[in-house]
């Protein structure tokens, strides 16, 4: 089992917004309701027209991880369809 300070070490899996949604398929307001963040900051986000901060970027690690631990709540909000409005 990976401890914290294993994570501390090792690069974060998620290095970009396109990561994360690769690993979690789900629509923009999803993310952004997760996140508690504008649907708007993570459309900017998507298109390059907004950088993504560290601290979100830290944000995406912690909820990939959560996820990952907690598949009844991924199953709630990944697609496992192909998303065609994403």
């Amino acid at each position: 089992m990976m401890d914290l300070n294993d994570r501390d070490r090792n690069p974060p899996e998620i290095q970009n917004l396109h990561d994360f949604l690769n690993k979690h398929p789900m629509y923009q307001r999803q993310l952004a309701q997760l996140l508690g963040v504008t649907k708007s900051s993570v459309e900017k986000w998507s298109s390059g027209d907004r950088r993504i901060t560290q601290r979100t970027l830290n944000d995406l690690n912690r909820l990939h991880y959560y996820l990952n631990q907690n598949p009844e709540i991924r199953e709630n909000y990944v697609s496992t369809r192909q998303c065609v409005a994403c």
